[in-house]
């Protein structure tokens, strides 16, 4: 729990049930923060900041094979796979990361909106934060 000084959190100017909220929502940030990394943790950075480039020229590539692809090319030859393969595992790949993100988003606005409606300190420190992706 935070240091009070004269009823007030000195690291967010706030007291008593405002407080306990604040607290509380970063602790369901910061835990989604890392629910959110866990899900790439195994690419290095600037390889994740190439993911939307390689779904744009997939989806592109899908219903084009004339599209630009000019990333996905290049990942493709260097990986000795086909390129219609590459788009085929790009997507699949966007697409349950999108689920798999959608998930733990909605799950932290939800304990975002139980955060608000709570009425007292209790209730506040009663809430659990917990992040789960469904067993496929």
């Amino acid at each position: 729990m935070p240091r009070i000084e004269n009823g007030v959190n000195p690291a967010t100017g706030l007291s008593g049930l405002e407080n306990a909220k604040a607290v509380k929502l970063a602790e369901i940030n910061a835990a989604c923060q890392h629910a959110l990394e866990g899900l790439t943790a195994t690419y290095p950075e600037r390889e994740l900041v190439s993911f939307d480039k390689q779904e744009s020229e997939a989806r592109a590539y899908m219903v084009d094979e004339k599209a630009q692809t000019p990333l996905l090319y290049a990942l493709a030859t260097a990986r000795g796979i086909s390129l219609d393969d590459l788009a085929q595992r790009v997507i699949a790949k966007a697409d349950a990361f999108a689920v798999a993100s959608g998930t733990l988003i909605g799950q932290r606005q939800a304990m975002e909106d139980r955060l608000e409606a709570c009425q007292t300190e209790a209730e506040v420190a009663a809430l659990t934060v917990a992040y789960s992706l469904p067993v496929a």
